[in-house]
């Protein structure tokens, strides 16, 4: 059951810009994501690789995994949902030295991320990993799952992140009835809600959606800007084009680190004189700007020692 409790995860990484899929059963596209730039690579075990090709996928995936140690992406598994019943060979096969976590597809409750994080233990302690060293991110995809996120986001401490399972013709939109313009209008309460209990949970990962239509990079790079202003992190992509696009989007430049150590100076300036609030740039900000301009920094591993 949701402990209530803040998450403390004991994982360090920034957040993903890119999350680029692969299907398990194509290790020769891995290598190709990473070479695109993909921050974090989802080996996918469930939508993508046919039912009787699993077994050979998973067979695979332990090689996958060790030839990671030479990319600069972290590797991540898409396994089934937990109630399969082969979510345990998934887990059997994917737990080793080099995976950074799981992403839990069709996560519907928090008794299932609670029984997820009891099998990654127990594999983890078969193979002399550290325990809870497997993160993971969920996916809802039923109106439910959307209706009791913020309980499955506190589940447990492994949960770093939620993906938006919002993608057109997708299961969440199907059993809501959804049809999407391209603009995505009809899903902007879902989106927004996906976002704000991930803060509120203190989640670090929150993941916008794919992108389905290869022939609109229009779209695709006109909707990654509207949910970065919507405050998702960063984007699932199902192509190598998509990966170069979605890190200008999610990723912050040059010019936002600067005016954001800017911002802080100009207020811890202030404050030393003895003001609440001050003028910077036009605008007046306060100790709560200057708080988020810090949390910002630091997590960019930006904030200096001086500022």
């Amino acid at each position: 059951m949701p402990t209530g409790q803040p998450q403390a995860p004991p994982y360090a990484w920034n957040p993903y810009r890119s999350i680029h899929f692969v299907p398990a059963s194509r290790p020769d596209w891995v290598g190709k994501a990473d070479a695109a730039g993909a921050d974090a690579i989802v080996i996918d075990l469930e939508d993508s690789v046919p039912p009787n090709q699993r077994a050979a996928a998973r067979r695979q995936i332990k090689t996958m995994l060790s030839d990671g140690s030479a990319l600069r992406a972290d590797l991540w598994v898409r396994t089934l949902d937990v109630d399969n019943a082969e979510f345990e060979d998934d887990l059997a096969a994917v737990v080793h030295e080099g995976l950074t976590g799981v992403l839990l597809p069709k996560t519907e409750s928090a008794a299932q991320v609670v029984a997820a994080s009891s099998r990654l233990l127990h594999f983890e302690s078969m193979r002399d990993l550290a325990p809870a060293s497997t993160a993971l991110i969920v996916s809802p995809e039923s109106p439910a799952a959307i209706r009791d996120l913020g309980d499955i986001l506190r589940a447990d401490r492994r949960v770093v992140g939620v993906g938006f399972a919002g993608a057109d013709g997708g299961d969440l939109c199907n059993a809501l009835g959804i049809s999407q313009s391209r603009d995505r209008r009809e899903v902007l309460y879902l989106r927004s809600r996906v976002q704000f209990e991930a803060v509120l949970a203190g989640c670090r990962q929150i993941i916008e959606s794919v992108w389905v239509d290869l022939n609109d990079p229009d779209g695709f790079a006109a909707d990654c800007q509207l949910s970065r202003r919507m405050g998702y992190t960063g984007r699932g992509t199902i192509h190598p084009d998509q990966i170069t696009a979605a890190n200008a989007v999610y990723g912050p430049g040059p010019q936002q680190i600067a005016d954001a150590r800017a911002l802080l100076t100009a207020y811890r300036e202030a404050a030393a004189a003895g003001q609440g609030a001050v003028r910077h740039r036009g605008r007046m900000i306060d100790a709560a700007m200057a708080e988020g301009a810090e949390r910002f920094l630091k997590q960019l591993g930006a904030l200096d020692a001086g500022v």
